[in-house]
């Protein structure tokens, strides 16, 4: 029995075909996502969601080609963004969510003269309002920018506008059905996530009230069929890129999850909702992720080296590979003494400040290639440390510490950082694709070849 899972991401749409029986892998494929489209504001990160969806569909259909016994599609996508449709539309059109359009001032001619539209929704939608989304207002949310879509009249809601997770407009194109998993619905921040419901508040709060969305799901049953060469395909929920990482971890009840790639995250695996000073997010069998984004990764450790990409270029003429530069960095790369040099790496936006990265202490030896990296690597686990903390709340902590993501698995001397910031033992994931692993696992459920959880990790153990 074959499973077809699309990994949806920013930079790449991957998939996979799944041997159930075997449990494992059979096949992969890689395909560059379309470019962002041009805009003069630079905070606008839009894409064409048709051409996306003709990527995604072409590895499906790829797969259904050569596997004559493809019994199910399953999804999963990078949450927060959204699908904005509207009746003669010229295209549909994903807003990402690396979009901030709503950091932009409100027009006097609103009458709120010098204040964001983030802003405006941050006083109508405080956070003990927000508590039951289980996220605050902040940019990425798709919330924010379509609320700023059409506030500002970008976007018209004519009779018939509908609005999807990427997810659920790969799944209506196949199925005609607009459903999306409880795991991508809560990230638009306009659901209760303890009843997976639409808040209509919030819609009617924001002015998109008038709006179709998508029927939420929990469960991992069908959303419909798609049709190739005369056979019908179960088609499944999208889930949410983060969750399927978690669970790709192997992660328990207890358990924490520093999760460094691009971008990195600090889990905690709960087995009800609590809020706290964290985002809480839906997982599976009614348990919740805690979870506190923005934390420093690889994308903060690429800042010094496009400069010496840019040093290497400008004042020697040599064109350096970044990875190149990655391999001889991480031969530099020590938590001995930086000789006093200090870093503060939040060169993006951290969860507690704004991006304002800087080296302190300099003196004229120890500003070295060595005490450099090694000082930003101290700064991060420090972060970490500190959030580790957040997602205790006091508690003793007696699960595991598991890192996952490429930056983690190809840097080990970051994980004892963060091991000597915290004093915890980590444990790296033993898988090398995260997400993949956690499809596997959730094919198997929707397959009727595992009950629950606990026996796709049995299950996987014993092939």
């Amino acid at each position: 029995m074959y499973f077809v899972a699309v990994d949806a991401g920013s930079s790449y749409v991957k998939a996979a075909v799944f041997d159930l029986e075997a449990c494992r892998i059979v096949e992969t494929a890689k395909y560059a996502s379309p470019e962002r489209l041009p805009d003069p504001d630079n905070r606008i990160f839009e894409m064409d969601a048709g051409r996306l969806f003709d990527i995604v569909k072409t590895s499906i259909d790829g797969f259904c080609g050569r596997y004559a016994k493809v019994e199910g599609i399953l999804f999963s996508t990078q949450m927060h963004g959204c699908v904005f449709t509207a009746p003669g539309g010229a295209r549909d059109i994903y807003i990402s969510w690396q979009d901030s359009r709503c950091l932009d001032m409100m027009p006097q001619s609103q009458g709120k003269p010098g204040t964001s539209y983030l802003d405006y929704l941050a006083r109508i939608f405080p956070p003990e309002f927000m508590r039951s989304t289980g996220v605050g207002i902040k940019p990425a949310l798709a919330l924010c920018n379509l609320f700023t879509c059409v506030s500002r009249k970008d976007a018209r809601i004519a009779p018939g506008t509908e609005l999807f997770t990427l997810g659920s407009y790969f799944i209506t194109r196949l199925t005609g059905n607009n459903i999306c998993h409880i795991t991508n619905a809560a990230p638009l921040g306009m659901v209760d996530i303890s009843k997976g419901i639409w808040r209509e508040d919030i819609l009617l709060g924001a002015g998109l009230d008038k709006i179709r969305f998508p029927r939420i799901t929990r469960e991992l049953k069908p959303c419909g069929t798609y049709r190739y060469n005369g056979a019908d395909i179960n088609v499944y929920p999208d889930i949410g890129d983060q969750q399927a990482s978690v669970l790709g971890s192997m992660a328990r009840t207890g358990d924490m999850v520093a999760n460094i790639a691009t971008a990195g995250q600090i889990i905690f695996v709960d087995d009800g909702f609590h809020s706290g000073d964290y985002e809480v997010r839906p997982y599976f069998e009614s348990g919740f992720n805690n979870v506190v984004s923005r934390m420093p990764a690889g994308r903060n450790f690429e800042v010094p080296i496009d400069f010496i990409q840019e040093t290497g270029l400008k004042i020697f003429g040599v064109s350096l590979n970044k990875e190149d530069i990655w391999k001889r960095v991480r031969d530099e790369l020590t938590l001995e003494d930086t000789q006093g040099l200090d870093a503060d790496i939040s060169f993006y936006e951290l969860p507690h400040k704004l991006a304002e990265g800087k080296f302190l202490n300099i003196n004229h030896y120890n500003f070295t290639l060595r005490n450099v990296f090694s000082s930003l690597v101290r700064d991060m686990a420090r972060v970490y440390a500190r959030y580790i903390q957040v997602l205790r709340e006091g508690r003793s902590f007696t699960g595991r510490l598991i890192f996952c993501g490429g930056m983690a698995r190809n840097n080990p001397v970051l994980l004892h950082a963060v091991e000597a910031a915290t004093g915890l033992k980590g444990v790296l994931a033993g898988s090398r694709d995260e997400v993949y692993t956690g499809m596997l696992r959730l094919a198997l459920i929707c397959a009727g070849l595992s009950k629950n959880l606990q026996e796709t990790e049995k299950r996987m153990e014993t092939e």
